[in-house]
Order: structure tokens, then sequence, then C-alpha cells
């Protein structure tokens, strides 16, 4: 149950109450703000994630943003095929998930996990 549930459970136990000591005002107010909470969270929950399973990135050599394992901080990182990429550099060995900034591989312990495309300049 979430908490969203629970507190719009709460409110309604409250109208239920309100009710009894014929209180109509303060019950409706109850009601209202739990369907009020409820929808607020249905739209929250229909919003998917931007972040997608590493089986849908792209291995173009194109950079996107990443999260490693063990870290919250997105990395920036591209799928090199090797040291014939265009893109590699000396710490390139085989083919895999190397960071953008310096180009050193990614450890395979070290995931990454999810991807996202990388968002475009405000500026641009």
């Amino acid at each position: 149950m979430s908490m969203t549930q629970r507190y719009a459970g709460m409110l309604r136990r409250h109208a239920f109450d309100w009710d009894k000591r014929d209180m109509p005002v303060q019950a409706e107010c109850c009601r209202q703000a739990a369907r009020h909470m409820e929808e607020l969270q249905a739209k929250v929950d229909a919003v998917q994630s931007p972040w997608q399973p590493m089986k849908t990135a792209p291995k173009d050599g194109w950079g996107v943003l990443v999260l490693l394992d063990g870290s919250d901080m997105p990395h920036g990182a591209r799928w090199l095929r090797g040291k014939d990429d265009p893109r590699a550099t000396e710490a390139t060995e085989g083919p895999g998930w190397h960071l953008t900034w310096d180009g050193s591989p990614v450890a395979e312990h070290d995931g990454p996990r999810y991807w996202m495309r990388c968002p475009n300049d405000p500026d641009a």
C-alpha cells in the first residue's frame, strides 16, 4: 500500500467520523482531499521514467547518460566497439562502455544499469 493510499484512507475515515458528528462540510472536504490525492498520484504514476534498460541502449558510439551500479550520479558514456573505433582512446581495449570525458572503460561489475539520451543544450 502506498503512502497516498494510506493518507486517502485516513481522510475517508475522518470523513466517516465527521458524518457521524453531523459535520458535513468537514466530511466533504476530507472526501475531496482524498480524491484529489488519488488523482494526482495516478498522474504521477502515468509519467514514465526517462531511464531505459541497457539492452535498448544505442551501440553506435553516440554519447548517452548512464547510471552505474553503486552510483546515484549519471555519467556520460558511449559504446566503443574496440581499438578500431574512431573515438577509441589509449584505454580502449575491446568492445564495451566507456566514459565520455576521458575514454576510460566502465568495469563490468560497475554496470551500467540504465541509460537515457542526453538533454538538448538550452542555449542551442
